[in-house]
């Protein structure tokens, strides 16, 4: 190998090979993919490195370790036998280049060798995205998802974290979020709950608690606080005995004021019992009343049955549907789907019969072709749809308005349903039947609204809505006699005077100039409101209290947007049942931020 060289040149080549191998400042860092050869070569001053070999030993460049947590190389004391190795100035410079070439690609792994952090992340992250996704915990044990991981992080053994291991995290994040909310509603006085009953896919029945309150901050907060499971019949007395467990279990039963949930009399009278106030569902009452309309009109029911069969034949064929496509191109019609809608709520069937009728062109002419005559509609059967699209309009106009993340305060029930019976008069004097009975319905289902002091008070003192039920002198009597009944359910501990005191012609003079206030526009808030207008003491603390209080019994997502409402429900009822309260209550009140 050195046979053109003298026995000297010999000599230093093998030093200096040995220093190419050995010694840290020979080779530094570059920005390209390999590791390059500083300005100080050894060829330079070849006497002077010699030199520096026989009185000083540096570590080998291979024995050098990675820390990943400050990016920089650590030096490990000096081994004889890395330092003694024999080699070529071209091998050890090719070795150098191949083996910090790989480092810089293999970076990665190295990092979490040196750095754990990132296996305890993992883990955390997995539990957030179950949390918010709504995921059943053995999905951290499919073979899918530690796939996933491990092309993520290929050092990372996945395959042992268990669905156990996870659940005692979950468990814990579980302990300390509701130590966090109990303290939060200790500074709460006026609490109302909302209650949904569902079922899941293994036909197991639950019923999520809610309560609903406005903080310091005028904010409305909302705590889901359990999910209870239902292992008896659904009558009235078994769900309020279960609202009663849980306020009890969460110390909250003398705070609760109203609740609000589906159901009719019999309900009603079962909460009376626990000492609350029952107020019905704004959701379940619009869907209420369309069902009567149907039971009303057997015919209508019929109609509605047969689109939903119609829908059904193309959802299961598969020629049909290809067919459906080819002639929504031929007609010039959106290539859209056919909605299939659940049950009989009035804003599924809207959805499921706009699509029909926007298709209908293309739906008829592939039922003529595949001679499928008994799901063919008359033309009489699509002007009795297009009447009811036109009688459900004014519900969704009105509840598009409102229909955003959350809840939205009982204030909003007066204003909403005069508006839809307003409308809905007007299409039933243009001669739509079906709105004809529908405004009937609506009539006997909303005629005592005006004369709920919940409703009407919280409706007055919605800056947004107060100059409906302030029209004129007498209804500003009727409010001002409705908001002093509500002054006297408050304690006078919390009121700072008696009503019946001199504190009465306190409250007339901040009442009267509430009402010469001018109302704020629809999308304004009425919290930030009254967050800034804090002289109006009394009527701040009545305000406080009845503002807090929801018209819907879910939140407004679920309510009026069908495509969100079914995700959350489908992912719901897959939960485990033992994990199933945990999960709902995370995704509630903790915040899980990816």
């Amino acid at each position: 190998m050195y046979a053109n060289y003298s026995p000297d040149e010999v000599v230093k080549c093998r030093m200096m090979a040995r220093m190419t191998n050995s010694n840290d400042s020979g080779l530094e860092r570059g920005y390209g993919n390999d590791y390059q050869i500083t300005t100080r070569t050894y060829f330079q001053q070849p006497d002077s490195y010699t030199r520096s070999v026989s009185t000083e030993r540096t570590p080998n460049v291979r024995n050098r370790k990675w820390n990943g947590g400050s990016k920089t190389f650590q030096k490990r004391p000096y081994s004889r036998r890395n330092g003694s190795r024999r080699a070529s100035l071209e091998y050890t410079i090719q070795r150098g280049k191949e083996r910090n070439t790989s480092a810089l690609y293999d970076t990665s792994c190295r990092t979490t060798q040196g750095d754990t952090s990132t296996a305890h992340k993992i883990p955390s992250c997995l539990l957030k995205m179950i949390v918010n996704d709504l995921q059943p915990l053995s999905i951290v044990e499919d073979k899918g998802i530690c796939a996933v991981m491990r092309a993520i992080e290929p050092t990372l053994k996945i395959s042992r974290l268990t669905s156990k291991d996870l659940r005692l995290q979950l468990l814990q994040m579980y302990k300390e979020t509701k130590e966090m909310v109990k303290k939060e509603l200790a500074s709460s006085d006026d609490i109302s709950l909302t209650s949904e009953l569902w079922v899941s896919r293994a036909e197991v029945s639950f019923v999520t608690v809610t309560c609903h309150y406005l903080g310091k901050d005028w904010h409305l907060k909302s705590h889901v606080l359990e999910t209870a499971n239902l292992p008896d019949e659904h009558t009235p007395k078994n769900i309020v005995d279960q609202l009663l467990k849980t306020a009890k279990a969460w110390g909250i039963k003398d705070k609760i004021h109203t609740v609000v949930m589906e159901g009719g009399t019999t309900m009603k009278d079962e909460v009376s019992k626990a000492g609350w106030t029952h107020i019905s569902c704004l959701a379940y009452t619009l869907d209420l009343a369309f069902k009567d309309v149907l039971e009303k009109y057997p015919g209508l029911k019929t109609l509605l049955k047969k689109s939903q069969n119609v829908v059904r034949f193309f959802h299961c064929d598969i020629k049909a549907e290809q067919k459906l496509k080819e002639y929504q191109l031929k007609l010039n019609l959106p290539e859209s789907g056919l909605i299939q809608s659940v049950g009989n709520g009035w804003l599924s069937s809207l959805s499921m019969l706009e699509r029909f009728v926007e298709q209908h062109q293309a739906i008829t002419a592939v039922l003529l072709q595949r001679l499928e005559y008994n799901l063919w509609l008359a033309d009489e059967d699509i002007k009795t749809i297009k009447d009811v699209i036109a009688a459900l309009q004014p519900f969704k106009k009105a509840t598009r308005e409102m229909s955003r993340a959350g809840y939205e305060s009982i204030s909003c029930i007066i204003p909403l349903v005069t508006r839809c019976q307003r409308d809905i008069e007007k299409l039933a004097r243009n001669g739509n039947e079906v709105a004809f009975g529908l405004a009937k319905i609506c009539e006997w289902h909303f005629c005592n609204v005006k004369f709920n002091r919940w409703l009407t008070v919280s409706t007055v003192l919605d800056p947004r809505f107060k100059k409906l039920l302030l029209s004129d002198d007498n209804n500003v009597q009727l409010s001002r006699g409705q908001i002093l009944k509500a002054m006297d359910d408050i304690s006078t501990s919390v009121v700072s005077a008696p009503v019946g005191s001199g504190k009465q012609s306190h409250f007339d003079c901040d009442f009267m100039r509430y009402v010469k206030e001018r109302p704020i526009t629809m999308f304004q808030s009425p919290l930030k409101w009254w967050r800034v207008n804090k002289d109006l003491v009394d009527l701040r603390r009545i305000a406080c209290k009845y503002l807090g209080i929801v018209c819907t019994a879910i939140p407004l997502e679920r309510v009026f947007a069908k495509e969100e409402s079914d995700v959350f429900c489908n992912r719901r009822s897959c939960l485990e049942t033992e994990n199933v309260n945990m999960v709902l209550f995370l995704n509630s009140n903790c915040s899980t931020t990816m």
